[in-house]
């Protein structure tokens, strides 16, 4: 009772919250709130919703995690769900605090995009590079474990890019979103991110495009519902799509791409229900792996050994498959 009691509040509060926050007169904006809270209640609550109230779905893979769930203790569920909790509690004691430079229209952003074409040619040629390097993974579709290695370095100059074109649209810009968007920066964008789906890389791909829309309907317009609805049916249609074909599916593309929308969440909290299901969650716990991990915001280039130095979780005797690239340690941190 006091689970179900618990799932409940846990998606109550982030709904109720969010649209408090982010939505008013028919319209979204898509700000900090809106993002954290669907992210919460998408891959945190969801996945044990599933487990819990539907175990029964056919499916193979389904199956491997449900029969690691019923082995969970309800003390680990239940400390697992009251930590969740207090950690949106926090995020909404945080939220509720005026700091001075919020709420700021986009004129009052002195931000000067200095040597801007220098950036952009610095960019346009380190992706080239990358391109050429890896010319044998274009196209390729889903890559193995050495390959997305590879595949890293479209994913960083994405996200480099991205930052690029969004400082783009606020310095140049300050009335007019699409017309800061008209820019070389954005066509970039546009082609390193084909680039990275070749791949079968996503998530820097969206994560861009949430970017451009939290800009555009925090500080320029906020969006209509029912505008924001179809843009979500498209935008997760077409990245469910991408994602079942990656793998090589050919049956029934559009039923199978919904089927692998909707447990996305479920598959990416394996490493949840392992860890639940192996280990007793500690009340204190020194970050060492999360710190270590930190490490790898210094380039290979200057610090050519940093991997020995990157504590895995291994090696804190946590021993946690993550398949399908499911790789969210939850818990351990």
């Amino acid at each position: 009772m006091i689970i179900d009691l618990l799932l409940l509040v846990n998606i109550i509060i982030p709904v109720f919250y969010a649209v408090h926050k982010g939505v008013g007169k028919g319209k979204v904006r898509i700000n900090h709130t809106v993002c954290f809270s669907f992210g919460f209640v998408y891959y945190w609550v969801l996945p044990i919703v599933f487990f819990r109230y539907f175990p029964d779905i056919n499916d193979v893979y389904y199956q491997s995690i449900m029969s690691m769930y019923q082995t969970m203790k309800n003390d680990n569920l239940i400390f697992y769900l009251i930590s969740i909790l207090l950690i949106y509690c926090a995020f909404m004691a945080g939220t509720s605090v005026h700091w001075n430079d919020t709420n700021r229209k986009i004129s009052e952003f002195k931000l000067k995009f200095r040597m801007e074409k220098v950036c952009f040619a610095f960019m346009f040629f380190l992706f080239l590079f990358a391109a050429f390097k890896n010319r044998s993974i274009l196209f390729s579709g889903y890559l193995s474990e050495m390959e997305r290695q590879f595949a890293g370095m479209f994913s960083a100059i994405l996200l480099m890019i991205c930052a690029g074109t969004l400082m783009h649209i606020v310095y140049s810009s300050e009335e007019r979103f699409l017309k800061g968007i008209k820019s070389f920066w954005f066509v970039l964008f546009l082609v390193i991110a084909v680039t990275l789906l070749s791949t079968g890389g996503r998530l820097y791909v969206v994560s861009g495009i949430v970017a451009f829309l939290c800009l555009y309907t925090v500080f320029y317009h906020p969006i209509k519902i029912q505008h924001l609805i179809r843009i979500a049916i498209l935008g997760m249609g077409g990245m469910a799509i991408w994602g079942y074909l990656r793998i090589g599916g050919k049956n029934a593309i559009l039923l199978n791409s919904i089927y692998y929308l909707v447990t996305e969440p479920i598959y990416d909290a394996y490493s949840l229900v392992k860890y639940l299901s192996s280990y007793q969650i500690a009340l204190f716990h020194i970050p060492v792996s999360l710190s270590s991990s930190f490490l790898n915001l210094v380039p290979t280039l200057l610090f050519p050994k940093k991997a020995d130095y990157i504590v895995s979780y291994e090696k804190l005797e946590y021993y946690i498959n993550a398949p399908l690239g499911g790789g969210i340690k939850f818990c351990i941190i």
